[in-house]
C-alpha cells in the first residue's frame, strides 16, 4: 500500500472538481453557403491603331556651286583656234584684238558665262569681221558692254544692210545692261533683245566712264537694219538712241515693254527706210507703258530730229499714258496715209 500525505491528497481532488464541472461542448459545425458571384465579363478593349503621318523631308538642294571666275582676251588678228578650243567653265570675255578670222561668236557652251566686252577705251576695230552674234539663255550673264568703234563697224555707211547678218540677244534671266557703242554693228541686218527678265538699261552711242550715254553723237549703229524686235524685257526702264542708230530701219517692233519710262532719241535716230524718196518703214508699238519720256529733242535744245519722219505704217496698242510727254518732230508719222495706221 501506498500512503499519500493528506496534503497531496486535497490538492489533487481540488484540481479534478475544478476541471470535471462543465462537460465538453460540442458545436456543430457551421456550414456556410457557398458565394456564387456572377461572373464578371469585361468588354475586350480594343485600342485603335495609331496611325502617325509618314515624316516627309524636304529634299536637301544644296546651292548651285560655280567655279571661280575666269577670265579670256583676245588680242591677237587671229583669235578663232583659241575661242574653239577654250575651257567652257570661262566666265569673261575681253575682245580687243582684230580676231579677222572669227566670224561666228556662238557662247551657248559657255555654262559660266556673266561678262562679254568688246574693245575698249583704246581699243578699235575688234572683231571686225563679224558676221553674227547668239547669246541666249545664259544663266549668269550680267553685263555685254561693246566700246566705240568696235564690232563690225564701218568707215562708210551702208546703202542697205549685209545679208545673213544678226545680234541675237534673248532669254538671259540676269542680264541687266546691255551697249553698243558707236558705230559697233552698222551694216549689220538684223537686231533682236528678248525675254532678258532682269534687263534695264539699253543703250546705243558713247558710254562715258560714269555710265552716262552721249546721245549726241553720230552712231550708226544698225544703220540700214530691215528688222529690229525689242520685246519682252519686263523691267527695262529706257532706251537711249544716239544719231544715226537705225536711221533707216525698215522694221520696228517694241512690244510687252511694262516698265519703259524713256525712250530717248538723238538727231537722225530711228527716221525710217526711204525708197525711191518716198517713206517705207514700219513701226509696231504694243503694250509699253507708262513710256513718261518719248523724245527727239536733246535737254536744253528746241532742235528737233528726224525720228519716224520716214515711217509709213503705223501699228500702236496700248501704249503710252496719262503722263506721256511727246516731243517728236512735227513731220513724226507725216507720211502715213489712213489706210497704213
Amino acid at each position: 500500500l501506498t500512503y499519500y500525505s493528506a496534503s497531496v491528497v486535497l490538492s489533487y481532488l481540488s484540481l479534478y472538481d475544478s476541471g470535471s464541472s462543465d462537460s465538453p461542448t460540442t458545436e456543430a459545425p457551421t456550414t456556410e453557403a457557398p458565394t456564387t458571384e456572377p461572373p464578371t465579363t469585361e468588354a475586350p478593349t480594343t485600342e485603335l491603331p495609331t496611325t502617325e503621318a509618314p515624316t516627309t523631308e524636304a529634299p536637301t538642294t544644296l546651292p548651285p556651286t560655280t567655279p571661280p571666275p575666269q577670265s579670256a582676251e583676245f588680242t591677237e588678228d587671229l583669235c578663232k583656234d583659241k575661242f574653239d578650243t577654250l575651257d567652257r567653265a570661262v566666265s569673261d570675255f575681253i575682245f580687243t584684238g582684230a580676231c579677222t578670222d572669227i566670224e561666228d561668236l556662238d557662247f551657248s557652251e559657255f555654262t559660266y558665262l556673266r561678262t562679254i566686252t568688246i574693245g575698249g577705251s583704246r581699243s578699235t576695230y575688234a572683231l571686225e569681221n563679224l558676221k553674227t552674234v547668239k547669246v541666249e539663255n545664259m544663266e549668269y550673264l550680267t553685263d555685254i558692254m561693246i566700246y566705240n568703234n568696235n564690232a563690225a563697224n564701218r568707215d562708210e555707211l551702208p546703202t542697205q544692210c549685209d545679208e545673213g547678218t544678226s545680234v541675237v540677244i534673248s532669254g538671259n534671266p540676269e542680264l541687266v545692261n546691255l551697249h553698243f557703242g558707236v558705230s559697233s554693228f552698222t551694216g549689220y541686218c538684223s537686231l533682236t533683245v528678248e525675254n532678258n527678265a532682269k534687263l534695264q538699261t539699253l543703250s546705243f552711242g558713247s558710254k562715258q566712264s560714269d555710265g552716262t550715254v552721249l546721245r549726241n553723237v553720230y552712231s550708226a549703229n544698225f544703220y540700214a537694219v530691215s528688222s529690229v524686235v525689242i520685246s519682252n524685257n519686263p523691267v527695262l526702264e529706257r532706251i537711249d538712241v544716239a544719231g544715226g542708230v537705225m536711221e533707216n530701219f525698215n522694221r520696228l517692233e517694241l512690244a510687252e515693254l511694262s516698265s519703259l519710262q524713256a525712250l530717248e532719241i538723238y538727231g537722225s535716230g530711228m527716221a525710217g527706210r526711204n525708197d525711191h524718196d518716198e517713206a517705207a518703214a514700219e513701226l509696231v508699238m504694243k503694250g509699253i507703258s507708262p513710256l513718261i519720256t518719248w523724245s527727239n529733242i536733246e535737254s536744253g535744245s528746241t532742235t528737233y530730229g528726224t525720228a519716224f519722219t520716214r515711217v509709213r505704217a503705223l501699228t500702236i496698242e496700248d501704249s503710252t499714258s496719262s503722263q506721256s510727254v511727246i516731243n517728236l518732230n512735227s513731220q513724226a508719222f507725216g507720211e502715213i496715209g489712213r489706210a497704213h495706221v
